[in-house]
């Protein structure tokens, strides 16, 4: 079982951001600006007010562009490091995988540089939920709604057992109680899980990985409804990023407003 703060964290800023367009041409998507700031920052910011105090960043798209806006992590008051996923065209597996040998032992948690996750919900997995989770295994942040119709299409899905545990995580599940938020808690041998089954390729989703541990009935669902997060997945995406992070109602989430609270 995993206890103690969690105090480590691993943030993936390594893929292109193809869906961008031309916003990503010449920019990783980390570094677009949201509220006049780059979005990776909002990100850190997070993390920081969660509670953590490390962070490995994945880097490989314009990694270097990266490095140089990060730097060190003290203007987030963090320690930032850094790990580099040449393959980063392919699935984003091989961004956790690359992170491995950076983490100091123990559990980490795991976020992207473009899901924007409150402090609120970063701390609610920092907690890791009212239960305990399974060495070797994980939680992931799961949001039980209400969504609005665009959320579902586009967020991966959960079904669990009705008791917290993790039954089945996928884009394509047709029955499922809760979406993916986007963030995870992982203790420090998840990454036998990583080899289970003959191997995963580094060129695998992190959802496949997932599945494996919730095969395996390790893998808990941590509630954090009420908790906002956002995708930037689209330039529309980025358009909405600019209301949460400004702190007013998000047009994509219905009957929430950005604070959590019931419109």
């Amino acid at each position: 079982m995993l206890s103690g703060p969690i105090r480590q964290a691993v943030v993936l800023a390594a893929g292109d951001g193809d869906r961008m367009g031309e916003l990503t041409r010449d920019v990783p998507k980390p570094l677009l600006p949201v509220v006049g700031r780059p979005l990776v920052s909002l990100t850190l910011q997070g993390l920081r007010g969660a509670g953590i105090e490390d962070v490995v960043v994945v880097i490989g798209y314009h990694a270097d562009r990266v490095r140089d806006l990060l730097g060190d992590g003290r203007a987030w008051g963090l320690r930032v490091r850094y790990a580099e996923n040449p393959d980063y065209h392919a699935g984003n597996l091989g961004s956790l995988l690359a992170a491995r040998s950076a983490l100091a032992p123990g559990a980490f948690l795991l976020a992207m540089a473009d899901q924007m996750l409150s402090a609120r919900l970063l701390a609610a997995l920092c907690g890791a939920g009212p239960q305990p989770l399974p060495r070797g295994g994980g939680g992931v942040a799961a949001d039980f709604g209400p969504w609005r119709a665009e959320v579902v299409d586009e967020a991966t899905r959960i079904r669990t057992d009705g008791a917290g545990r993790v039954l089945e995580i996928g884009k394509g599940l047709a029955e499922f109680d809760a979406l993916d938020a986007g963030g995870f808690v992982l203790d420090g041998d998840v990454w036998q899980a990583a080899s289970a089954r003959g191997g995963l390729a580094p060129g695998s989703e992190l959802s496949a990985l997932m599945q494996i541990l919730a095969d395996e009935r390790r893998l808990r669902a941590v509630d954090v409804s009420g908790s906002p997060w956002h995708d930037v997945d689209t330039p529309r995406d980025l358009e909405v990023a600019e209301a949460f992070a400004a702190g007013v109602r998000l047009a994509v989430r219905e009957g929430r407003r950005a604070d959590g609270r019931r419109n």
